[in-house]
């Protein structure tokens, strides 16, 4: 006994004495040290105690080591999440709330490309247009908020699905010779502005006349028109041109759903009328290769994403949501999760219940730049990421329940 409480006093002494950040192993050995020291009979106290604070060290390390691992592992499919990749058979992607994700690209094909000179005559650029059909997630989605290219918003597209945003719009000045009949009229991309307005000879009318000219501007100076009462107009014009580089547009994936129709009218025999692909969201995304900035390979797609529409056990319908106890509930009942029939998941005990938690309305103070700044009416609980079918269920259940400090467990019901 006055062997063990020397050793427990030496085993203080040592640990008392070393860094707060010293290795259990070095105190271990430092005690078997002074044991061996001072008592040679204490040899199998000295081996355990050895033995027992390595076994504690390699136990931590390892425990470093794997929750390293896992951290890696989980940078990784972040990582992995914003990549979009040419893939024949990609996973299922569920996305519920909101979230920016990468796609697969699961189809692409090429046509050649019509384009405008300055003095209105047109050319042909061969296998100028990259068209791309990239699948975002497996089921119906309920919006498409963003579609960004190497990182750059596409932003709001115009009515023909063309981009707008400058970094795929690019500005030229067009120098165009119009001529025009008495009374006739031409639309321009832009407001035009007329250098000169000549008729025949030169400007001057038959026979050594000078019948003026005129002509109106109107449309928002688009439209010129030729108002001379009998003479032939010959208009030398400029005006602005945008050509943007980018035309997408996005499906959400209903039951209903019918082809891409501006692939289809493109490539009839290839992306017929029943490529409708139903319950995908997906989008079609044309590049003009012209454009310098997709001419060093395939860029990388992200969309912003409100995912997946489900059932909102509270009211009985269907609604979208970041809630986490309904993401949860419906991934229970989903083909990509465990397949539960509805009536095994106790809604009434529990899903209501964690459901009203996750939505109750928090104040949160935040310190912003040394100050605190509050934010008020926060729903205290979302759940907004990706997940996808080759992931283990029992870890994406553990995802969930984690979300919202919570719990998910079979008994009689789930």
């Amino acid at each position: 006994m006055r062997l063990l409480r020397n050793a427990v006093a030496a085993a203080a002494a040592v640990v008392a004495s070393s860094p707060a950040s010293a290795d259990v192993v070095s105190a271990g050995l430092a005690l078997a040290s002074w044991l061996a020291g001072g008592y040679a009979y204490g040899t199998a106290l000295i081996v355990a105690v050895a033995s027992l604070a390595y076994g504690s060290a390699s136990a931590r390390r390892s425990q470093r080591r794997a929750q390293a691992e896992a951290r890696a592992a989980y940078n990784a499919s972040l990582s992995e999440r914003s990549v979009t990749a040419l893939r024949a058979a990609p996973p299922w992607r569920v996305a519920y709330g909101t979230s920016e994700f990468g796609g697969d690209i699961v189809a692409g094909f090429f046509t050649d490309k019509t384009g405008t000179r300055d003095d209105g005559s047109t050319y042909v650029r061969p296998d100028a247009l990259k068209h791309l059909v990239i699948h975002w997630t497996t089921h119906q989605s309920n919006a498409v908020l963003d579609l960004k290219i190497d990182g750059k918003s596409v932003g709001t597209l115009d009515g023909s699905g063309y981009a707008t945003s400058s970094d795929f719009v690019r500005s030229r000045t067009v120098h165009r010779v119009v001529t025009l009949l008495a009374g006739a009229s031409v639309t321009l991309p832009s407001a035009i502005t007329v250098i000169t307005a000549n008729g025949p000879n030169g400007g001057f009318g038959y026979y050594g006349s000078i019948p003026p000219i005129t002509y109106t501007l109107t449309n928002s100076n688009k439209t010129l028109t030729n108002t001379s009462a009998t003479e032939t107009g010959t208009f030398s014009v400029t005006f602005q041109e945008s050509l943007a580089s980018v035309r997408a547009f996005h499906h959400l994936g209903s039951d209903t759903q019918t082809v891409d129709t501006y692939l289809n009218g493109l490539l009839p025999s290839k992306w017929t009328a029943n490529h409708r692909l139903r319950g995908i969201t997906y989008s079609v995304i044309t590049l003009d290769l012209e454009d310098p900035q997709f001419q060093a390979g395939l860029p990388r797609f992200t969309i912003t994403l409100e995912g997946r529409i489900l059932l909102d056990s509270r009211t009985s319908t269907q609604v979208f949501s970041s809630n986490n106890a309904l993401c949860l509930a419906d991934f229970l009942t989903a083909p990509w999760g465990p397949k539960c029939d509805r009536s095994e998941v106790d809604d009434a005990n529990y899903t209501n219940a964690s459901a009203n938690s996750c939505d109750e309305l928090i104040t949160e103070t935040w310190m912003v730049g040394g100050s605190p700044v509050l934010y008020t009416n926060r729903k205290r609980f979302t759940f907004n990421g990706v997940i996808t079918t080759d992931m283990a269920i029992e870890s994406v259940l553990d995802q969930f329940a984690d979300s919202m400090a919570g719990w998910c467990v079979y008994g009689a019901k789930w």
